[in-house]
């Protein structure tokens, strides 16, 4: 890891994840993003992921169900550590 520093390079993620099972990732899916009850709940979800190493991917459904199945579908082969 040292030398990687050195170099200015980063690990790679992708070989990171196969490794440990998980992304570090948190997908959110919401049926309407413009909602200010669901940007509420996103920022305070994001604070706390980000304090704990997490990174949040959101995804608006637009009140879709096939859409937010797409999304969830889509999340879950990211390997997303969690969704809501």
């Amino acid at each position: 890891m040292k030398a990687v520093e050195d170099l200015g390079e980063e690990p790679d993620r992708s070989a990171l994840t196969l490794r440990s099972g998980s992304t570090k990732m948190f997908g959110l899916v919401g049926r309407d993003i413009s909602n200010p009850l669901f940007a509420q709940i996103a920022s305070g979800a994001e604070e706390g992921l980000h304090a704990a190493g997490y990174m949040m991917v959101v995804a608006n459904s637009r009140g879709d169900a096939a859409i937010e199945a797409e999304h969830l579908n889509l999340l879950r082969r990211r390997r997303v550590a969690a969704l809501c």
